[in-house]
């Protein structure tokens, strides 16, 4: 019985390390984020300064990215989170936040490979 448990405890370990260590790329993981998140102002003729449609439009500003998303400053949510759900809520949870901050570091490219 206590083998079992030691083996299933394992199992979860190892089944979360390889969950985190899985490459974060453009395409699957952060482009959907940005189309969600941040592309409503962050197009052509949107409210934004700048367009985050392309992979180098997001690459070349991805430190800053980083730290505005790890800060919540972007996407923009003045809303105090604990007092309702609202609809079209664009705050960013704890996860995409981290799989931002993930590529932002290791800036994989689109295709799974590690930019210089």
């Amino acid at each position: 019985m206590l083998l079992c448990l030691v083996l299933v405890l394992l199992g979860a370990l190892v089944a979360g390390a390889t969950a985190a260590d899985t490459a974060v790329t453009f395409t699957q993981h952060v482009a959907p984020l940005l189309q969600q998140h941040c592309q409503e102002c962050h197009r052509p003729d949107g409210g934004a300064p700048f367009t985050l449609i392309a992979y180098d439009h997001v690459y070349h500003r991805r430190d800053k990215i980083r730290e505005v998303v790890e800060k919540r400053s972007m996407p923009p949510w003045k809303t105090v989170p604990g007092y309702g759900d609202l609809k079209r809520e664009r705050r960013l949870s704890d996860l995409e936040i981290d799989t931002i901050a993930r590529w932002a570091a290791t800036f994989v490219d689109s295709q799974g490979r590690q930019a210089c």
